[in-house]
């Protein structure tokens, strides 16, 4: 999901600071909308009653250099918007890339079964059954600095959308943390991730289907979660 970055400056610049009140939200409003539409700062002028706004405001972006109106296709322009949002090019290329990684894991979660168990013939003359030991990792503790990958946090993304993933993760870190003895020991930490995923979305079967209710949770989840 991509989102509309403003700047932690954008107050107090001396260029926006002069804004008016609807002229600011307008600026939001439509650049939240472009880049969930995907249109790389595109507005249609026909979207102005949609923001709840009126060409006076979108004058006054104008006239500030933050947009600019193209009269032959009745569309404004949000100046600049390569350089500080991200494309649609690259918003399509990484979707597909986090596709192919999910589906490459999912393959390889799916063979572990298959290629971990022998097919070796029965030999008639052995008298006792060929017993293929395998071998576990070692079982640790949780790490405080434990972290979702690009492929498990997709994972989650997709199992759960309603879940904060920020939140959960500390909550699973806090969890585990404070168990004892050999229940606080695992071999992998990822698939006990997705347990504890699956068990939340069990009790509560609202988490497979609803957006986070804060509109940012997954920007804060990109820039804080992964690595």
């Amino acid at each position: 999901m991509p989102w509309f970055k403003v700047d932690d400056r954008f107050w107090s610049h001396p260029v926006t600071s002069e804004l008016s009140d609807s002229a600011t939200a307008l600026w939001i409003r439509a650049g939240s909308w472009s880049a969930c539409h995907l249109t790389d700062g595109e507005i249609p002028k026909s979207k102005l009653k949609a923001f709840g706004s009126r060409m006076r405001a979108a004058q006054e972006l104008v006239d500030a250099g933050l947009w600019s109106y193209s009269a032959t296709s009745e569309t404004f322009s949000i100046q600049n918007w390569a350089r500080y949002q991200p494309e649609k090019a690259d918003i399509l290329r990484k979707r597909e890339d986090t596709k192919n990684r999910v589906n490459k894991h999912r393959s390889k979660d799916s063979n572990a079964v298959t290629d971990s168990v022998s097919n070796t013939a029965p030999d008639p003359t052995r008298t006792q059954p060929i017993v293929t030991k395998v071998t576990n990792s070692r079982a640790t503790r949780i790490d405080d600095n434990w972290n979702l990958d690009d492929v498990l946090l997709a994972w989650t993304k997709n199992e759960a959308p309603g879940i904060n993933i920020v939140r959960e993760r500390e909550k699973f870190i806090d969890y585990w943390s404070s168990r004892s003895g050999s229940a606080a020991t695992k071999t992998d930490w990822n698939r006990t991730w997705k347990n504890w995923i699956r068990s939340n979305v069990e009790r509560n079967p609202q988490l497979a289907r609803s957006a986070p209710a804060d509109p940012n949770a997954w920007m804060i989840a990109e820039q804080i979660v992964l690595p």
